[in-house]
This record gives structure tokens, sequence and C-alpha cells, in this order.
């Protein structure tokens, strides 16, 4: 996998003033955690690149070669980030540090590939859990994980121990739990006016 290049500058002034000063100048705040050194790095990047990250087919687990002021940084992922409540602007973003021969655990979008016999009949697959966690070394982290639904001619409830990983890839979850199901077409029905109801009854139902 190759790594996009993260362009950051130096910010020695931390706090909600020198915040506010750094966002008018068209930055948002970053903090690099993971870097070896007691404290983490405090650096300023522009959301515009952040936002393309997080918008590109890896997302969040693409590998960025941090440079700041020009001189080359840590290899970081986007760990964690803060959006503005309203305007859904990014406010600021958290890095982690990471090396290429040390393994991450990283969350990997699951995803579905194929059409099962069934879905040709009305019956419904869902998706119950959007990522899984994995660990393996940061070049070999996977777009996504493809679970093929050819020739599933039954109802089925698919769970993470059944998803085929890389090999170079491995499970970094605690618990096995459910990922995708494959519902016939009178059970998924009963099952959207159970969820229904239930939205109702929490919500309170209507006047």
């Amino acid at each position: 996998m190759s790594t996009i290049a993260l362009q950051a500058k130096d910010r020695p002034d931390t706090g909600k003033g020198a915040n506010r000063r750094l966002r008018a100048e068209g930055h948002v705040p970053a903090v690099v955690y993971g870097t070896g050194t007691e404290a983490p790095l405090n650096v300023a990047v522009k959301p515009l690149d952040i936002v393309r990250v997080m918008k590109s087919d890896m997302g969040t687990n693409t590998v960025l070669q941090l440079e700041v002021d020009g001189k080359a940084g840590p290899k970081v992922l986007i760990k964690d980030y803060q959006l503005h409540p309203v305007r859904r602007t990014l406010l600021h973003v958290d890095l982690l540090a990471v090396s290429d021969d040390k393994p991450v655990r990283v969350p990997v979008p699951v995803a579905f590939s194929g059409t099962s016999p069934l879905e040709k009949t009305g019956a419904k697959r869902r998706l119950l859990s959007r990522t899984v966690l994995v660990a393996c070394l940061p070049a070999d982290i996977p777009q996504e994980i493809v679970y093929s639904m050819d020739g599933i001619d039954r109802p089925v409830v698919i769970y993470a121990t059944e998803l085929e990983l890389p090999g170079n890839v491995t499970p970094a979850y605690k618990h096995d739990f459910a990922v995708i199901a494959l519902r016939a077409k009178g059970q998924a029905r009963e099952e959207e006016e159970e969820e229904e109801t239930a939205s109702e009854e929490e919500s309170g139902g209507e006047e």
C-alpha cells in the first residue's frame, strides 16, 4: 500500500484562543500520539486534506506520511476526529504514529458480493455490523472484508469468525458477533415491523 503525504506545521501554542486563531488561518489542531516521546506532538493541518483522506477508498485506514514544516515525520493513521455539532466542519484530529514493522489494530469495513438465490424470491440481506476489528502491519490493511452471498440458499446469520481474512491479517475482536443476516421474505417483513413497533415505543408512539 502506498502512503499519502500529509503536510503539517508545528503548533507550539495550545489552548482555545490559539486554536481559534489557527482555524481562522485555515488550519485545525492535530495531536500525534505514539511517537515514542513522553509528550504527544502538536501540529496543525489543513482540514480539506483530512476530509479528502476520510472520503478516499481507504478512509481513516489510509497510511499517511506526515511532513512537519517540510521535514519528514512519522507515518500516521487518523484515529479520531471532532466535528462542529451544527456546521459539521472539522475541528480537531487525533493521529496515531505507526511503524512499518509493528502491527496495528484497525476497524475494516464489511461488504457483500454476489447475490443469494433467496434474494430473487424476496429475501433481504442485512449488514448487522459495519466493521470488523483486525490486526496487521500498516501496509497490509485491507480496504474491506468481502463476504460472498453466492450460493446461500437458506436464511442465515454470518458471524465474524466466518469471514475470510487475508493471510497476513488476524482478528482483533474479543468475542464473536453477528455481521450479516439473510432473512426470508416473510421473516424480513416481520423483523421490520417489530423494529418499527420498538422504535415507536421508545419514542412514546404517535399522539
